[in-house]
Protein backbone atom coordinates (compact mmCIF):
# COMPACT_ATOMS: atom_id res chain seq x y z
CA UNK A 1 0.00 0.00 0.00
CA UNK A 2 0.93 3.74 -0.58
CA UNK A 3 1.53 5.85 2.57
CA UNK A 4 1.08 9.64 2.17
CA UNK A 5 2.88 11.46 4.89
CA UNK A 6 2.91 15.38 5.59
CA UNK A 7 4.87 16.88 8.63
CA UNK A 8 6.46 20.33 9.99
CA UNK A 9 9.27 20.42 12.70
CA UNK A 10 8.89 24.07 13.76
CA UNK A 11 11.80 24.70 16.40
CA UNK A 12 13.18 27.82 19.15
CA UNK A 13 16.60 27.26 20.19
CA UNK A 14 19.15 29.98 22.02
CA UNK A 15 22.17 30.18 24.62
CA UNK A 16 21.97 29.53 28.36
CA UNK A 17 25.03 30.90 29.15
CA UNK A 18 28.05 31.42 26.93
CA UNK A 19 31.78 32.71 28.22
CA UNK A 20 34.64 32.69 25.91
CA UNK A 21 34.97 29.52 24.58
CA UNK A 22 32.55 27.82 26.45
CA UNK A 23 28.65 27.93 25.80
CA UNK A 24 25.53 26.13 27.42
CA UNK A 25 22.36 25.81 23.74
CA UNK A 26 19.37 24.32 24.27
CA UNK A 27 16.55 23.37 21.65
CA UNK A 28 13.29 22.73 21.90
CA UNK A 29 11.44 21.19 18.21
CA UNK A 30 7.74 19.57 17.44
CA UNK A 31 7.02 17.33 15.27
CA UNK A 32 3.87 17.17 13.48
CA UNK A 33 2.73 14.72 10.80
CA UNK A 34 -0.59 13.66 9.54
CA UNK A 35 -0.17 10.02 7.83
CA UNK A 36 -3.02 8.64 5.49
CA UNK A 37 -3.01 5.33 3.46
CA UNK A 38 -3.66 6.02 -0.25
CA UNK A 39 -6.14 2.85 -0.42
CA UNK A 40 -8.18 3.49 2.50
CA UNK A 41 -7.69 7.63 2.13
CA UNK A 42 -7.75 7.29 6.31
CA UNK A 43 -5.32 10.04 7.97
CA UNK A 44 -4.20 10.19 11.17
CA UNK A 45 -2.39 12.77 13.07
CA UNK A 46 0.82 12.37 15.27
CA UNK A 47 2.52 14.50 17.77
CA UNK A 48 5.89 14.86 19.51
CA UNK A 49 8.50 17.41 21.38
CA UNK A 50 12.09 16.74 21.34
CA UNK A 51 14.47 18.63 23.70
CA UNK A 52 18.13 19.17 22.88
CA UNK A 53 20.82 20.56 25.55
CA UNK A 54 24.43 21.14 24.89
CA UNK A 55 27.34 22.07 26.32
CA UNK A 56 30.21 23.67 24.12
CA UNK A 57 34.15 24.17 24.44
CA UNK A 58 35.68 25.77 21.26
CA UNK A 59 35.49 22.87 18.78
CA UNK A 60 33.52 20.25 20.76
CA UNK A 61 30.07 19.47 22.03
CA UNK A 62 28.17 17.26 24.19
CA UNK A 63 24.69 16.81 23.71
CA UNK A 64 21.78 15.36 25.50
CA UNK A 65 18.12 14.73 23.99
CA UNK A 66 14.90 13.25 24.29
CA UNK A 67 11.60 13.32 23.16
CA UNK A 68 8.14 12.19 23.69
CA UNK A 69 4.57 11.75 21.73
CA UNK A 70 3.64 9.54 19.08
CA UNK A 71 5.67 9.05 15.76
CA UNK A 72 5.24 7.44 12.40
CA UNK A 73 6.08 7.50 9.45
CA UNK A 74 8.74 10.47 10.10
CA UNK A 75 11.12 12.02 8.88
CA UNK A 76 14.26 12.93 11.45
CA UNK A 77 17.68 14.21 12.14
CA UNK A 78 18.31 16.78 9.86
CA UNK A 79 16.90 13.60 6.92
CA UNK A 80 19.13 10.79 7.97
CA UNK A 81 16.89 8.92 9.09
CA UNK A 82 13.13 7.92 7.33
CA UNK A 83 11.00 5.87 9.61
CA UNK A 84 9.05 3.56 7.12
CA UNK A 85 7.69 0.64 8.89
CA UNK A 86 4.11 -0.34 10.51
CA UNK A 87 5.61 0.98 14.01
CA UNK A 88 4.31 4.05 16.16
CA UNK A 89 7.49 5.25 18.10
CA UNK A 90 6.45 6.92 21.45
CA UNK A 91 9.97 8.16 23.02
CA UNK A 92 13.73 8.24 23.07
CA UNK A 93 16.37 9.65 24.73
CA UNK A 94 20.26 9.70 23.48
CA UNK A 95 23.76 11.56 23.70
CA UNK A 96 26.28 12.91 21.45
CA UNK A 97 29.61 13.89 20.72
CA UNK A 98 30.91 16.14 18.63
CA UNK A 99 34.21 17.48 17.18
CA UNK A 100 33.85 21.14 14.50
CA UNK A 101 36.31 23.11 12.41
CA UNK A 102 35.98 25.23 9.55
CA UNK A 103 35.28 22.78 6.64
CA UNK A 104 34.80 19.29 8.80
CA UNK A 105 32.43 17.69 11.50
CA UNK A 106 32.34 14.29 13.23
CA UNK A 107 29.87 13.58 15.55
CA UNK A 108 29.24 10.28 17.17
CA UNK A 109 25.66 9.59 18.63
CA UNK A 110 23.95 6.82 20.79
CA UNK A 111 20.25 6.40 20.80
CA UNK A 112 17.64 4.43 22.22
CA UNK A 113 13.84 4.67 21.37
CA UNK A 114 10.71 2.60 21.98
CA UNK A 115 8.49 1.75 19.49
CA UNK A 116 5.14 -1.17 19.03
CA UNK A 117 4.66 -2.61 15.62
CA UNK A 118 1.28 -3.26 14.28
CA UNK A 119 -0.89 -5.42 15.63
CA UNK A 120 1.73 -6.78 18.17
CA UNK A 121 0.96 -6.98 21.44
CA UNK A 122 4.10 -5.24 23.49
CA UNK A 123 6.51 -2.87 22.80
CA UNK A 124 10.08 -2.85 21.79
CA UNK A 125 13.74 -1.01 22.00
CA UNK A 126 16.05 0.35 19.02
CA UNK A 127 19.38 1.03 20.29
CA UNK A 128 21.74 2.89 17.59
CA UNK A 129 24.89 4.05 17.43
CA UNK A 130 25.81 6.64 14.32
CA UNK A 131 28.98 8.18 13.41
CA UNK A 132 28.28 10.86 11.04
CA UNK A 133 31.00 12.75 9.12
CA UNK A 134 31.07 15.76 6.94
CA UNK A 135 33.37 17.61 4.97
CA UNK A 136 32.71 20.92 2.90
CA UNK A 137 34.54 22.64 0.47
Amino acid sequence: SIIHTAQAIPFISWTWWQQESWNIAQEISLLSSVTADAASSQGDKYFSADSDISIGWTSFRLSACGWAGERRFAIVNQGFAAYNLPVTYDHGYGLSFAWYSTHTMVQLQAQRQSFQHDDVSGKALSDSMILLFNASF
